[in-house]
């Protein structure tokens, strides 16, 4: 009889599983609906050009446990990928630049990637650390300002070492809002990287925009910004 009391019991508390914070529920809602914004992007762009998502290295991760197993190790950066179909010879490289800091490169940038296809321009587009859609890891490692500059520049040197199509001489950077900040921050760190470059509406004066903004928007950034 009391064998029997406690077995359902048992069974009922393995059953129960934790809460998750609104915090897990956001994260994994988020990489569902990137799932779906790249299986959308060959729907928007795919009848002019090859789609493709490539993973290259960024600089060293931040670690909350920096004795850890992997700690160190660099960020793996996820990149979009959009060469033309009718592509022939070597192609100018844009590398597109999303804005919103903890946002991605979805598929509302599909219009202005189809102009830049017909154009016959190859485009990489970095999902610089902070970057939303792949996971809570990749949330927090938001630099403001700091290595999510290099992962841009990464990105552009990933593309003119392995992508046969591109002219590594002619390459470009376009961006708005914080891509336009990003935009801005690697021609004058490597101006001799880039050929032309677009900010539009940038973010061109940092400490500005942390005065207007709340005080929820500042707690966000400002361990990267001090």
């Amino acid at each position: 009889m009391f064998v029997v009391t406690l077995l359902p019991l048992a069974t009922a508390q393995a059953q129960t599983a934790e809460p998750a914070s609104a915090r897990t529920v956001a994260r994994q809602f988020e990489i569902d609906q990137k799932k779906i914004d790249d299986v959308l992007w060959y729907f928007k762009v795919g009848d002019v050009a090859a789609v493709d998502k490539v993973e290259l290295t960024g600089k060293a991760r931040r670690d909350r446990n920096p004795t850890g197993q992997g700690a160190g190790n660099p960020l793996i950066i996820p990149a979009d990928v959009f060469t033309p179909k009718n592509l022939r010879g070597k192609a100018p490289l844009i590398v597109f630049v999303h804005g919103g800091v903890h946002s991605d490169f979805e598929t509302s940038y599909a219009h202005i990637v189809r102009e830049l296809i017909e154009q016959g321009y190859v485009i990489i587009a970095p999902e610089y650390r902070g970057s939303t859609g792949y996971g809570e890891e990749m949330y927090d490692q938001i630099d403001y300002g700091g290595a999510e500059v290099d992962d841009v520049k990464a990105a552009r040197d990933w593309a003119v070492e392995n992508l046969g199509s591109v002219d590594g001489k002619r390459v470009g950077i376009i961006g708005w809002s914080h891509g336009g900040y990003q935009t801005l921050m690697n021609i004058f760190r490597w101006p001799d990287a880039y050929q032309v470059a677009y900010a539009g509406v940038p973010v061109s004066d940092l400490v500005q925009r942390m005065g207007y903004k709340n005080q929820g928007y500042r707690n966000t950034f400002k361990e990267f910004i001090g």
